[in-house]
């Protein structure tokens, strides 16, 4: 993790690390330290919940407490037997064209689920890299693995449309759960907007709740569903449309 994320991923990071500190508190043996550490978490989420403008002083002390609270939950997952206790530790980068057989078996593991998309094999590299924007490709990365992303696709060739667009994001089955899905969204809005785009829309099977509570979480709103749109494995599924509409353009 770096003091690069943006703004809301770390606010969402010390909010997560905050929760299972609550929980370890209730241990004797860990309720001193976990006290302590939860108790500077809240007073610097308020202040970067109230200032107008943060500084990069104030990033710079909230990476430094998620990064002490992570090495904290890990000592505790280890010492009391309880993984759940540990925080994921992830970065989010660039995709590079080199990690696009990582990129393209996560994605594989999403369509494979039934509910993610109408596709059912995920495409080459040369196909992929065709069918998305050459900007706002991320991918979140695990001791260098990559474990999810998240890119771009155009909503139209008319210039009217230049800065609207679709977003594709997948995370790998065995780390969901862990923020890595908020972290990849929350990042790709913030570079989408930098490069210019006005719009993100997303297209979701009606069924799949996870993702939509994902979108919504991430400021985007529900306009409309779409009514037995198309088959997948002979099964007619609605979608439902969502959009997030930049604060910062237009």
């Amino acid at each position: 993790m770096t003091a690069d994320l943006p703004l809301p991923v770390q606010l969402d990071l010390l909010r997560m690390i905050v929760q299972r500190l609550e929980r370890l508190s209730a241990d004797s043996r860990w309720s001193h330290l976990a006290s302590g550490s939860r108790g500077s978490m809240i007073k610097l989420i308020d202040v970067l919940e109230q200032s107008a403008q943060v500084s990069q002083a104030e990033r710079a002390h909230a990476e430094l407490l998620i990064e002490e609270g992570c090495k904290l939950l890990a000592r505790a997952a280890r010492e009391l037997g309880d993984p759940a206790l540990a925080m994921l530790r992830f970065s989010i980068d660039a995709m590079l064209p080199q990690d696009y057989p990582a990129v393209q078996e996560i994605y594989q593991s999403g369509m494979d689920t039934g509910c993610a998309t109408f596709e059912t094999v995920a495409p080459p590299w040369q196909a992929w890299d065709a069918g998305h924007l050459q900007v706002c490709r991320l991918v979140a990365r695990n001791h260098n693995q990559v474990i999810g992303w998240a890119a771009l696709s155009s909503f139209s060739k008319r210039a009217a449309y230049s800065g609207v667009a679709e977003v594709s994001i997948y995370v790998a089955p065995s780390v969901q759960g862990h923020g890595v899905g908020k972290a990849l969204l929350r990042s790709l809005l913030a570079a989408a907007e930098s490069a210019g785009v006005w719009t993100v829309q997303a297209s979701l099977f009606a069924e799949n709740a996870a993702s939509l509570r994902l979108h919504l979480a991430c400021g985007f709103r529900e306009v409309g569903r779409r009514e037995r749109i198309a088959q997948r494995d002979d099964v007619w599924h609605d979608t439902l449309l969502l959009e997030r509409r930049s604060s910062k353009m237009g």
